[in-house]
């Protein structure tokens, strides 16, 4: 009973580990993203620049950024 237990548990780590693989080469591959703080980008006083409400995700969004999030009170874009 041992030896196809062992076989069974084999097979079964060997089918995650194979599924774990695959699900790996679909994600983004984030080792190229950054971030840079909006008040690099923005010169325009008028623009949003600190964190209020949601205004910091919008703005890096409207700058070609793949969004934003505030850190420090400042509002930081990541690509």
């Amino acid at each position: 009973m041992k030896v196809p237990a062992f076989v069974l548990l084999f097979v079964l780590l060997l089918a995650v580990a194979v599924f774990a693989q695959g699900e790996n080469d679909k994600a983004e591959d984030v080792s190229k993203m950054s971030a840079v703080n909006l008040k690099s980008i923005v010169s325009s006083p008028h623009q949003p620049r600190s964190c209020l409400g949601s205004s910091c995700n919008a703005a890096c969004v409207y700058y070609g950024y793949l969004g934003g999030f505030c850190y420090s009170g400042d509002c930081w874009c990541f690509y």
